[in-house]
């Protein structure tokens, strides 16, 4: 990330982000308290409305995320 050069990566960049969605959902299990299942092809969980609540959040203006990037 320094150097910005995809070739200092110690790994490919999908196997970094499924390690790190993998804690990010094991943390979202362990606040609602309850086993989950989530849809990977959807980016939701199945039949949950309320663990679906942590996958993002409210920003204030003009810090906003678009519903589609």
């Amino acid at each position: 990330m320094r150097t910005r050069r995809w070739q200092d990566l110690n790994a490919d960049i999908i196997e970094e982000h499924m390690s790190s969605a993998l804690c990010h959902l094991g943390n979202l299990s362990y606040r609602t308290g309850r086993k989950l299942t989530f849809n990977p092809f959807a980016g939701k969980f199945v039949n949950d409305d309320d663990a679906n609540l942590y996958l993002t959040r409210e920003y204030c203006y003009p810090y906003i995320v678009p519903d589609k990037v």
